[in-house]
């Protein structure tokens, strides 16, 4: 999964450089799809063996003067549905390093991928089978890693949190009383 700004000439470094691994079938892609990289959109392609990974997600992020964490965080809950929807069990989405530091960054796509692939599904018999079960940040320095890596662990804890709320809020009333909420709400104090 890769984000790219909106009005550039060119593809950004580190996509150029997949695009020119693929022959050149990125921007084939999204120049046959008319990409104009808007915020939420997204386009894939299936590199054919030129890359380990299976099929490349790119997704609009809108303008560059208008970036914020939460267009990286729709964005990338945008990629991370398309390749769920792929049938991806396993994601890698860049870092975009001259953007937004990386620990927001990290935070807002680990959020995003925790978010955008939640479902309630407590009740249902049949369980979806699609579904991401490991997500990889991509850097390209030491330092970049480090600082990511203190971002996606608060994403996690940020991420888990909203499920657990979005979760006491789907569940039946007569099963999330106050009695329930009161119990639930002393273990994690504790």
């Amino acid at each position: 999964e890769v984000g790219l700004p909106a009005g550039l000439k060119a593809l950004p470094a580190r996509l150029a450089d997949l695009d020119r691994r693929v022959g050149g079938q990125i921007k084939g892609v999204l120049d046959a799809e008319g990409f104009q990289a808007k915020p939420g959109q997204a386009a894939h392609l299936h590199p054919a063996g030129a890359l380990a990974a299976a099929r490349v997600i790119v997704v609009g992020l809108g303008e560059s003067k208008d970036m914020t964490v939460e267009t990286l965080r729709r964005a990338a809950a945008v990629g991370v549905r398309r390749a769920r929807d792929l049938g991806a069990r396993r994601v890698a989405a860049d870092l975009l390093e001259d953007r937004l530091p990386p620990r927001q960054q990290a935070q807002a796509l680990v959020e995003a991928a925790i978010l955008g692939l939640y479902t309630f599904d407590r009740y249902k018999r049949e369980k979806p089978d699609k579904t991401v079960d490991h997500l990889t940040l991509v850097a390209s320095d030491e330092r970049v890693v480090r600082e990511a890596g203190e971002g996606a662990r608060r994403g996690e804890i940020f991420g888990a949190a909203a499920v657990f709320a979005r979760d006491l809020v789907n569940m039946p009333a007569n099963e999330v009383n106050p009695t329930y909420l009161a119990k639930v709400a002393a273990r994690i104090a504790r």
